[in-house]
């Protein structure tokens, strides 16, 4: 089968809709068809031209852009793009789309038009949804199937002993709740004065020196800040970990930064709005988004009771096997046969 995706932005950008573009290629290309990723973001290294095993075309001319559409079984768009789309107007049978986020009509009070027209839109396609949470704001048909992540990276390494309680990894920005984060671990050792974990703050954003300033001035010698990790220095800091914390302010579209702790080891602790809490499933806990009395609460009771942590535990392998990159690529490939007979 010929496969032709679309994904705006592309490797070498870094990000979670430019990791699924990447894995679900390589996995369609692994698993024996014909791929071509088409996309805006330009070539980093020529080094990079040999990543892969399937082709990727940057900023290629309409015409170009139409013989690949011509000649492909399925469409795969990675997020709608109104600008893209059309082009496919005359083939929508065999377009499918994968929404990786909401379409917020309101903003500041304003409506956006744009949301309005991707929701009109993907009525017209085929809809592949990361989350319940998503297909439930959309209210359209289609088919849910959760993102994958990288199983031979994040994956629990017996030699690294798990001496540090608490991990938060993401941007360090306000949506992303680090700050809530530290507020409560202040909170928590204020009506609890036996317990004093350790911290770890992996990651990168403009918030960092406000943050830091914050743990020296509240939570001294608590709180670590290493920076932005990746690759195998990232998966063995997440192995040296228990428990993760996600404390996002917003509804998180998914959360693959979950299944990456789950899959070095840790346990989860997430706020409950949107996908986040598929992510984690019944291998963590969940707490009201930007509820910093709850998550203090919550911290205390799952670090003084470890001997709750073995049920879930238990749970996590299956958990992340159908977030395997393999089996999600069969999903999708399921799904492409039920609407392409040439599929």
């Amino acid at each position: 089968m010929k496969i032709l995706m679309y994904s705006s932005v592309f490797y070498p950008s870094t990000g979670g809709m430019e990791t699924v573009a990447e894995v679900l290629a390589n996995e369609f290309s692994q698993l024996g068809h014909e791929v071509s990723v088409v996309t805006k973001t330009p070539l980093g290294s020529e080094i990079d031209k040999d990543r892969w095993s399937f082709a990727v075309f940057r900023n290629i001319s309409l015409k170009k852009y139409g013989e690949l559409l011509h000649n492909a079984d399925v469409v795969l768009h990675n997020c709608i793009s109104l600008k893209q789309v059309f082009p496919d107007w005359l083939y929508r049978h065999k377009v499918f789309v994968i929404h990786h986020t909401w379409y917020n009509t309101h903003f500041n009070g304003k409506i956006v038009v744009s949301s309005y027209l991707k929701r009109w839109m993907s009525r017209l396609v085929h809809n592949c949804f990361i989350s319940n949470a998503i297909q439930s704001d959309l209210g359209i048909e289609g088919k849910v199937i959760s993102n994958p992540y990288n199983n031979e990276l994040f994956k629990v390494n017996n030699q690294i002993e798990k001496t540090i309680e608490l991990v938060f990894l993401g941007r360090l920005v306000s949506d992303k709740g680090c700050y809530m984060l530290l507020q409560a671990l202040k909170q928590m050792g204020e009506f609890d004065t036996q317990l004093n974990p350790k911290l770890t703050v992996i990651g990168d954003g403009p918030e960092k020196k406000s943050l830091e300033d914050y743990a020296n001035n509240n939570l001294p010698e608590q709180v670590q800040f290493l920076g932005k990790l990746e690759g195998e220095l990232l998966a063995s800091t997440l192995n040296k970990h228990q428990l993760m914390v996600i404390p996002s302010l917003w509804e998180e579209p998914f959360g693959v930064v979950a299944l990456e702790g789950l899959g070095a080891g840790c346990l989860v602790i997430g706020c409950e709005g949107g996908g986040l809490k598929e992510a984690i499933g019944a291998c963590g806990w969940t707490f009201p988004n930007g509820n910093v009395n709850v998550l203090a609460k919550l911290l205390q009771s799952v670090l003084t009771q470890p001997k709750e942590w073995d049920k879930r535990y238990k749970l996590v392998s299956e958990h992340l096997y159908k977030h395997q990159p393999k089996q999600v690529a069969l999903a999708y490939l399921k799904y492409f046969k039920t609407h392409v007979k040439t599929a």
